[in-house]
């Protein structure tokens, strides 16, 4: 039986239940706030301790408006369970990100989603829209009288740097190539391509295909829908077990037949790896797909590893910057982008170990704009003083935000890697 009463099981009622969710955070914010090691992460940690100190250090004499304050200050990084010393197996079972999200699904199924909030976290439907109406939509959104009717309907923050949409997406191109399958493959995947790569990102699409291509790995791209992580951010938890179902179905039969799924963005691998078992936790078949789930670079990896990795590379980059995603952290698999990118480049990678503090749609929100830059810029300044001249993320979001705080986008390891092999 599970111990830690904030793992998505959202067929439990107790899961659901205010008083028992406000014990559970009683007893969470008392041990944060006497540790406090995590006060520089987010505004959530400081907002605590703040209202802790105003309350004689009574946790329990919190407001019920300060602690939805302190939810919604949470962005979903991960990185205080990443660095706690009181998460699982510790007695304490501290798991603050999952407590939040349980907080945002009660606030949800008490008071109904927001129109904002159900806009902006349908990715697939925005993506979809956003695409079949390239290259207008990218000119559109950078009109300002069209970013105050966006600010207005959808909440995003008028200067947010935002994606563009292409109207040939990755799905559409993937279904012109056709790739031809080797009569003796190196190895079998499934490609999860994610909504970003989809609609905004097809270039890292079209690059792992590439490389997969010329490891002589066989490749199968079933339907699939967005992870669904857009939803758990904003407390839709029927539509994030709706699309976690999609997905199992639709991959599931792959891994049964001994493929592996590999994905290119860190928070669609850790929804899969870390998320979809506790979502769909009376489906064994969540299991296993999580098992058998890995990272784009770490399949690379574990390719070389087992000597199967091509390594003969037509160029090389002099020096490279490489920023780690939180939610790569967050599935304690190393540095295996690092590592990767170590092979193809001349001088050592140097790792820039700070959050982007954007993740998903909080930091486009109007309300988070200026906060996620703010907490932003311990990455931007230790991109621009590493004196690389290749900046580089998995996480295509990062990319974004750091576009937006320098200047300067960083590149996929995928597409730095396909550069490297001379396939683009």
């Amino acid at each position: 039986m599970d111990t830690n009463p904030n793992l998505l099981h959202f067929d439990d009622p107790t899961f659901w239940d205010e008083g028992a969710l406000r014990e559970e955070t009683d007893r969470v914010f008392n041990i944060c706030n006497d540790c406090r090691m995590c006060f520089s992460y987010c505004e959530s940690f400081p907002t605590l301790f703040d209202a802790a100190e105003d309350n004689d250090y009574d946790v329990k004499q919190i407001s019920k408006e300060k602690v939805d304050e302190i939810v919604d200050y949470c962005f979903e990084c991960k990185l205080c369970y990443v660095n706690c010393p009181y998460k699982p197996p510790h007695d304490y079972m501290l798991d603050f990100p999952r407590l939040m999200l349980r907080a945002k699904a009660v606030k949800a199924k008490r008071d109904g989603i927001p129109l904002k909030e159900k806009l902006i976290s349908n990715t697939d439907r925005l993506g979809k829209l956003g695409s079949a109406t390239a290259p207008l939509s990218n000119w559109g959104n950078r009109l300002k009288i069209v970013r105050k009717v966006v600010d207005s309907v959808a909440g995003i923050h008028p200067m947010r740097e935002l994606p563009q949409y292409h109207r040939e997406t990755f799905p559409k191109w993937y279904k012109k190539q056709q790739p031809t399958k080797s009569a003796d493959p190196t190895d079998k995947v499934v490609l999860f391509s994610t909504c970003l790569v989809n609609y905004n990102e097809p270039g890292i699409g079209k690059a792992a295909v590439k490389i997969l291509q010329h490891n002589n790995i066989e490749i199968e791209y079933p339907d699939q829908v967005c992870c669904g992580m857009p939803f758990l951010d904003v407390g839709d938890a029927d539509n994030a077990v709706k699309n976690a179902k999609k997905n199992i179905d639709a991959i599931f039969p792959w891994i049964e037949k001994g493929y592996k799924l590999v994905i290119p963005e860190p928070t669609c691998s850790y929804m899969f790896r870390n998320e979809y078992p506790d979502i769909l936790k009376d489906d064994e078949r969540a299991a296993q797909v999580a098992g058998n789930t890995f990272d784009f670079s770490e399949y690379l990896m574990q390719l070389h590893k087992e000597e199967k990795l091509n390594t003969e590379f037509s160029k090389k980059f002099d020096s490279v910057a490489y920023h780690i995603p939180c939610h790569m952290k967050a599935q304690s698999i190393g540095y295996k982008s690092r590592d990767l990118l170590n092979l193809i480049t001349e001088n050592r990678v140097q790792m820039i170990e700070k959050c982007s503090c954007v993740d998903g749609t909080w930091g486009m929100r109007t309300e988070y704009h200026d906060l996620s830059l703010k907490y932003g810029k311990k990455l931007f300044r230790g991109l621009e003083n590493s004196g690389a001249e290749n900046y580089c993320s998995d996480c295509s979001l990062a990319a974004m935000q750091v576009k937006q705080g320098t200047g300067d986008k960083p590149t996929h390891p995928i597409e730095m890697l396909a550069a490297a092999y001379g396939l683009t």
